[in-house]
This record gives C-alpha cells, structure tokens and sequence, in this order.
C-alpha cells in the first residue's frame, strides 16, 4: 500500500469520526463502541502501518505519556471498585475515546481543514434533525430539542465547537463570495441550534469562543457582524419563545433557585469521594451507583468533568489528568512563544477554554468531543519538534 494512499485512508477515516460525532447514539454496539469510535480505532492502526512502512517513528510526546498514566490509575483504582463490569466497560470506552485524540491528532497539518470541515457539515446536519424534532412534536420533558438519542447541553456543546472550527477554516481559505456566504450560513444554523437546545451552560462556552474569533480572526469579525442579525431573524422566526426565555434569563433563573440544583449533585457527588479520596471508587462506579438518586433527580451523573474524575479516579487520577491539559496548554503557549499563526492559536486555545466551560457544568469525560477538541490542539503545529527516529533505533 502506497504512502499516499494510506494518508488517504486516514484521512477519510479522521473526517468520518468528524462527522459522525453528533450521531454517535445511532450506532449501538456492544460497551459503547459507536461508529465514529470505531473509524478510530482502524486509524491508529493505519497510522501504525505508515509509521513502520516509512521507517519513521516518533517518539511519544508528553502528553501521550501522561495519558497512559491517567489509564494505569484509572485500571488500579478499579481494583476496589464497588461494580468491577461498569468499571472495565467505562476502561474500555475510554482506550477508544483516546483513540479518537490520537487519530486526530496525527493527521498532516494541511488536512485539518478537511476535517474541520466535515465536523462543521456534520453540526449544521445535526441542527436539521433538531428542526425535524421540533416539527413532529419529539422533545424533551422540558420541552427542549435535541437530535434523537443525544443529550441537548452536549449537542449544543458540539455546535459551539462548530462555531469556532467553520471561523477557522473560513481564515485559512480564499477569499470569496461563496465562502463567507457559506460561514455565515453554517454559524447561523449552529447559534439557531443552540438556541433549540435550550442549553444555558453552552452560552459561556459561545461567549469565551466569540472572544478568541473577535480577537484572533480578522476576517471572522467580518462575518460575525453579518451573522448577528441573521441569527436574530432566525431566532423569532424558529426557536419557540420558551426556550428563549430559558436562555435569555438565565441570571434571573440562578437568582431565583431555579437552575438545575447542581449544587446538591455536587454535594452528592464529594460525599462519595470522600469514602476513597486517594484512588477513587473505580470509573463508571458513579454512575453505576443508584443510591443516592433520592437526594437529587441525577445525582448518578456528576454535571462536572472534573468532579465525575475526582470522585471516580481519586485525586491521583485528577492530578495526572490535570498535568495532561497542562501539556496541551503548554504547548499552545510554546506556539505563541514560536510565533506560530494567530489563527491557528486560537484554534486550539480556543476549542480548550471552551470545552473547559462546558465541562464545568457537564460531565464531559465520556464523550467523543472532548477528546476531538483535544486531538486538534495536540495536532497544533510546532517549529521545534521532537527529531523522528528509525525502526531500527527503537528495536536496539
């Protein structure tokens, strides 16, 4: 197989798991494993197969390396694990997700806007089915729309991620009448969709988002100026008044008590780590527990990432998992120190500062998002890389 077919086939596989995240619920497989997990998987095998083809290897990065340490005390902390089957299930799920980062991760710089194009194309189909619930009456018990079997908050997560990755490859192309027609197009359809969502967590993520485009792109202010009054037209004429209101007041909501209760999760959510503080009670083990349903109507699922981590892994587990993203935002600060383009920054600080917000108030470490959004930040070009080295050198 030539090299350039293989690029081809990773390539096509990196762009499939791109655009069959928002749709990851259609496919049920056995432990979790969803279609777009799966293209991953077959990708870091090609990329396997390219790297001993070649006769080039590189070695681990850091962050890779930091990784692998999360998973051991993750596979340690299970030992002791109330439900040892949740626990293998929720290891297991995990080695696929990060199977997506390093698929992501590993494509040529000069395809991530193929990829980031297709996650974008996925996003604005995903709002046509939310369009499609909300005219055959499908919605949620609150009233909110969501593509079928998806969360809502992590549907408009994915289409605020969207927001950031269409500006991207919007900068980086020709400039033309069709493109800027068609980022205007795809921002509008994804700020509508978020809308839809009735999401208030995501709003923080879109504020943090719009300040790294304002900022960073200046070809992006252009179009968020004409995108602004697009999505007001859209806005009344598609989103029920309701769910505006339950976007559009959300300090009124929190002043009132109205919000979701998450400080009582999050209560919920301490008092089980403090049975073990070190270790953990064993990935999956939070939301294996029923047992405290009574004290909060979800209180099995944490609503914050790094709560659902130091409950489930301990603090050993959060440690490690904290130096992983400080990997990835050192390398973000060695590209600004590099004077790498301003766009391509933004591309990746601003994916994590949003993914961090939404993680915040979601419980974000199963989903297949957080690890794309980490994959393009780790695939963030650098001048001073580590030397590759042959076959040969690694099996002395």
């Amino acid at each position: 197989m030539g090299k350039q077919l293989l690029d081809r086939w990773i390539l096509t596989l990196v762009c499939l798991t791109a655009f069959t995240i928002p749709f990851d619920k259609f496919f049920e497989f056995p432990l979790s494993l969803e279609f777009c997990n799966l293209t991953s998987i077959l990708c870091v095998g090609l990329i396997s197969i390219r790297a001993w083809q070649t006769g080039i290897v590189k070695s681990p990065p850091r962050w890779m390396w930091a990784v692998a340490i999360w998973l051991a005390l993750a596979v340690i902390s299970s030992f002791d694990a109330e439900n040892s089957a949740s626990a293998i299930r929720r290891i297991i799920s995990y080695l696929v997700l990060i199977c997506t980062m390093v698929s992501v991760s590993q494509i040529h710089p000069q395809d991530r806007a193929k990829v980031l194009g297709w996650f974008a194309k996925g996003c604005i189909v995903m709002v046509i089915t939310m369009l499609y619930m909300l005219k055959i009456g499908e919605l949620g018990g609150d009233g909110r729309i969501a593509p079928p079997n998806q969360d809502p908050n992590e549907a408009a997560t994915h289409l605020v991620i969207g927001i950031l990755y269409s500006f991207w490859v919007y900068e980086n192309s020709q400039p033309t009448k069709k493109s800027t027609w068609s980022v205007v197009g795809c921002v509008s359809t994804c700020l509508a969709g978020m809308l839809l969502s009735g999401s208030r967590g995501a709003v923080f993520s879109l504020i943090v988002i719009v300040l790294f485009i304002v900022f960073t792109m200046k070809r992006g202010r252009r179009v968020m100026a004409a995108a602004t009054p697009v999505l007001g037209v859209s806005a009344f004429v598609f989103i029920p008044p309701y769910l505006l209101d339950r976007v559009l007041n959300f300090a009124a909501d929190a002043q009132s008590g109205k919000l979701s209760k998450r400080d009582l999760v999050w209560q919920v959510v301490l008092q089980r780590w403090g049975r073990e503080p070190i270790w953990g009670i064993g990935p999956g083990n939070l939301a294996a527990d029923v047992s405290n349903r009574n004290q909060s109507f979800f209180a099995f699922v944490a609503h914050n990432t790094f709560l659902e981590i130091l409950a489930e892994h301990g603090i050993m587990g959060l440690a490690s998992f904290l130096c992983f993203m400080g990997l990835l935002v050192w390398r973000i600060v060695t590209a600004i120190r590099e004077n790498s383009p301003v766009s391509d920054i933004a591309l990746a600080a601003g994916g994590i500062a949003g993914m961090v917000l939404a993680s915040l108030s979601l419980s974000m470490n199963n989903s297949e998002l957080l690890w794309f959004v980490f994959g393009i930040a780790a695939n963030l070009p650098l001048t001073h890389v580590t030397k590759p080295v042959s076959t040969s050198q690694v099996l002395a």
